[in-house]
């Protein structure tokens, strides 16, 4: 009879630990042009500048 350890080492070895991959790391420019795609962001600033004025 098995140990409940030798098939999960077994697996560990065959595939690798669960670890999701790596995210891609964005540069602050690339991220504020990603921000300024979204319609909402001219929306809350037009309101925010009108209810400045």
């Amino acid at each position: 009879m098995e140990t409940p350890a030798r098939p999960a080492a077994e697996r560990l070895d065959q595939y690798g630990y669960n670890r999701p991959p790596e995210a891609h790391r964005r540069g602050p420019l690339a991220r504020l042009g990603n921000q300024l795609k979204n319609f909402l962001i001219y929306v809350l600033t037009f309101g925010w500048n009108a209810a400045i004025t």
